[in-house]
This record gives structure tokens, sequence and C-alpha cells, in this order.
């Protein structure tokens, strides 16, 4: 059978996080996903990048951004030269206008992997494909100041960075002639090593470093939760079957622990090493707020809305840090997110069903606050996102500014717009009305043959037609018009109430 050893790296380097608005997954090494700074009030379409050349040459199709200290996006770009018809991949930076950066050199693709931006520009990369076992720093410069090898049998993971600049990489390994075990190594910055600590069961693993430099390391395989000191002594070890299978750490406020599984999230307090308490109908597509809400989506009910059309209807929750529920808002897929900035707006990349053309999704980017919708925006008037399309991120930056991919490659920038004027450009203010449609009252569309001319007037409950139902509508879904589903217990609230 095959057998995976971990060994996890803890490399004491010269320099820091970049002290930027988004300088790695899930934000910072708290994984919180989230952030202090705020979003737009009204949004506005600021700019959007398709190509990576003035002349349209080059086709390009984005990840999604990571922010640095002076405001620039970094991001993997796959590129189509249409004259030559050639594609590559580089990593590269773009101001806050969208245009290249000339001062931060590209790095090539045979350093792919996930990146984690420093001080200075500097950006520090685990490698995927054949270079999954080894580990880069490149300067702005795009030169490598530090690269750490292992094994060709071992496979890094995203790199987490301490308080102090200390780097730390999963990197698993398969041997099928060993039994499972890991060690945890801790390297000085001469490389000479401080420390090391084994453990076994080296599967769903994740690291969160708390601001005091706390280790709090995750391994969901064996069901257990570390807490080791920057020195290297284990504090202490909880293992517990509710956090079997678990593969997503986030620390939250008052030494909360969050534990994401498929099925829940399991909350621990790390002072008494006790289970709090457990949301049954969480998942780790979590964040915590600056206030430690938690914030999480779940599909609470399947739909058909036509023979080759299904839809799922979601629920963004609120649970406070003592496991209150605050509110509740429904979604329609809940595509991404939820993302949460300073003011306590939470961002969700959503879609729902439009029948033109047939059995597409149009995308919108929604925001929500206290449980009432802030904004929507998105549409086919604002020039984005085109039917079938899925938003990636969004990443908060400085001056209340919004980033995000879709799946189509495009890149955008929403700023703050005009609050009296609507928000947007060519249009785009129409996409902040709103029509709700809502069956509170329990009425759930589980037919699958629909009327001609009507998108879908659904069958109540005891079997008679419910009209104006949730789907009850004849014009396709546009920049001025939105709907807001809620599926029963649900709320739902029109545009700035």
């Amino acid at each position: 059978m095959n057998v995976s050893a971990t060994a996890v790296l803890v490399l004491a380097l010269a320099g820091q996080l970049a002290d930027g608005p988004w300088p790695t997954d899930w934000h910072d090494s708290r994984n919180s996903n989230a952030t202090d700074l705020p979003g737009p009030t009204v949004p506005r379409l600021e700019w959007t990048r398709e190509y990576l050349d003035d002349q349209k040459l080059v086709r390009a199709s984005w990840d999604a951004p990571l922010i640095g200290e002076d405001g620039g996006l970094f991001s993997w770009v796959e590129t189509y030269n249409k004259i030559e018809s050639r594609s590559e991949q580089r990593f590269v930076k773009l101001d806050r206008n969208g245009k290249i950066d000339e001062g931060f050199k590209e790095i090539p693709s045979e350093y792919m992997g996930t990146p984690v931006l420093l001080d200075a520009d500097r950006v520090l990369i685990c490698g995927v494909w054949d270079r999954h076992n080894e580990i880069w720093l490149f300067n702005s410069a795009g030169e490598i100041v530090w690269s750490f090898e292992m094994d060709e049998d071992y496979h890094c993971t995203p790199p987490k960075v301490g308080p102090g600049g200390e780097i730390y990489v999963f990197f698993n390994r398969y041997r099928p002639e060993e039994a499972a075990s890991g060690t945890l190594f801790a390297f000085k910055s001469d490389r000479q090593l401080a420390w090391k600590y084994p453990f076994e069961s080296p599967f769903y693993l994740d690291l969160a470093i708390d601001p005091d430099g706390t280790i709090f390391f995750l391994q969901g395989g064996a069901g257990e939760l570390h807490a080791i000191d920057p020195d290297g002594t284990v504090r202490w070890r909880l293992a517990d079957e509710r956090l079997r299978m678990g593969y997503r750490l986030a620390i939250g406020l008052n030494g909360l622990l969050y534990v994401g599984r498929d099925d829940g999230i399991v909350v621990v307090r790390s002072v008494n090493r006790r289970i709090e308490w457990v949301v049954p109908e969480g998942n780790p597509q979590f964040s915590i707020g600056v206030d430690g809400t938690l914030y999480y989506i779940k599909v609470v009910e399947n739909l058909y809305v036509s023979p080759h059309l299904y839809e799922q209807v979601s629920k963004l929750t609120a649970v406070g840090a003592d496991g209150s529920v605050k509110w509740d808002f429904c979604v329609s897929n809940g595509l991404s997110g939820p993302i949460v900035d300073g003011d306590g707006t939470v961002y969700v990349g959503d879609d729902f069903p439009n029948r033109v053309p047939l059995d597409s999704h149009w995308v919108f980017l929604r925001a929500v606050k206290n449980g009432k919708l802030k904004w929507v925006f998105g549409g086919n008037a604002c020039g984005w996102p085109a039917p079938g399309d899925r938003v990636y991120g969004p990443m908060i930056g400085r001056d209340r500014s919004i980033y995000f991919t879709t799946d189509q490659g495009r890149l955008y920038a929403l700023g703050e717009g005009d609050p009296d004027g609507g928000g947007g450009a060519g249009g785009c203010e129409e996409s902040l009305s709103c029509e709700v449609f809502n069956f509170d009252a329990g009425v759930a569309v589980t037919d699958t043959s629909w009327p001609d001319g009507a998108f879908g007037d659904g069958p109540a409950p005891d079997g008679g037609v419910a009209e104006g139902g949730p789907w009850d509508r004849s014009m396709p879904p546009d920049a001025a018009s939105d709907v807001v589903i809620s599926a029963p217990g649900c709320g739902c609230a029109q545009v700035g109430t």
C-alpha cells in the first residue's frame, strides 16, 4: 500500500510576511480569510484585464491575485500568443491600475507553485508538478535568494510564515516500504537543525500560526490537534474523533481554534484543550471576522429549475464567538467566499439561473452585512462575468478596492462608487436594484416540466401551482434585476434595508 511520511520544515529567514492587504491564501497565517480593511460602500467597476499586452495579442488567464505592500497585484497568469500560437505561464506583478509593473521581474513557469508574499516584493513558492519537492524564495529582481530541496518522493504544500519570519512548509512522502510517519523539523537561519518533532498519520494536515508564534498543527487523519511553542516544546496534544478528517484549521479570538470538515466545524478552546461546540452544518469554506464572528455557507435545498438545469439554494450564516447564530442570509450557489472585511461586510461570489442563453448562469458578487443585502454587482450591462463564469476570491485591497478573477480568466478591479449616483460605469449602477423572490412560506420547486414563456411556476407542497413562486418571471436576469432566493426558515432583504 502507499504510505506517506511527512516533514515540516521551519526555516528562520530574514524577512516577514508582507504588510500588504492580502499577502497569502486565507489572507494571513491564522487562516482567517478576513481583513481589517473596508470594502466599497457602493461598488464601481474600475478596470478589467483580459490581455497581457495593450495590442491584445497575448490573451491572459489570471489566477486569483495576492496584494502586496504597495497595493500591487501578484498572480500566476497563463498567456496565449495569437501570432505564435504558444501558451506559457508566468508570475507577474500589476500596478493598481492593472498595468504590468516593469520593476518586478516575472518568474517563469518552471517555478510554478503556490506563492506567499514577503516584504520588499519577495515571493516564496512551493513547487508543483515535476518540482513538487522544492521551495524557493525570489527577490523582486527574479533572483533565487534561497531554496530547499527534498528527495523526489516528497511533495510540498503551501508554506506558512511566522511572526518572526519563520517559514513552515509540509513535505508529504509516499514510500510503500515504510510505516506512515512524519517529523516537524526546525532549522536556524544558517540551516542548522534546531529541533524536531515526530508524528504519525500524516494525512489531512494544516498549520495555523498565532501572532505570539504558537504553532497549531492539525492531523485530521489521526483526529489530533497539537500546540507547539516556537522553540519546539510541545505545549499540548488533543485527540478526539470529532477532529478526524478535518483539513482546515484557523485561529479566532480568545483562544478559539476552528477545524473545518466536510460535515461541520469543530470549535476548540486552546486554553483548556476542550471542544466548545460543533457547527454541524458548517464546512471548511469559512471565514473569521475581526470581531471573532464565524461565517460559512451551506447548501440547504436542491432545485431543478428546468429539465437541464440543476440549482442549489445555500445559506450564509454568521455565528458569534459564543456559538449563537447571529443571522442567516440565503444565496444561490454561493460559489466563492465568504470573504469578510473590516466593517463586517461579507462578500460571496454567487449565481442564479438565466434562460438566455439556455441553461446558463449569470454570476454576481454579493455584499451582505448584518444579514441584509448591502449591494449586488454584476450582469451583462456591466460587461462581466459571462454566463457560466465563476468568481474566484475576492481579495480586498486598500481604498475600498476589491479584486477577483473568473473561470474565463478575466481579472476585475472594483472601487468605491458614488453613493448618490449609483455604482459602476456603463450602466452598472442599475445593478443595485434588487428583486426578491421569497418562499419562506414553504413553496417548493420540484417539477421539472416548465411551461413555455415562464421561468418556472412550481407546484406548492399540496400539489397546486404556486403562482408568483420563486422562479415566476419571464425576463432573464440582467444588471437591472437580481434574485435573492430564500429557503424555508431563511429571510431575504431589499437593498439598503
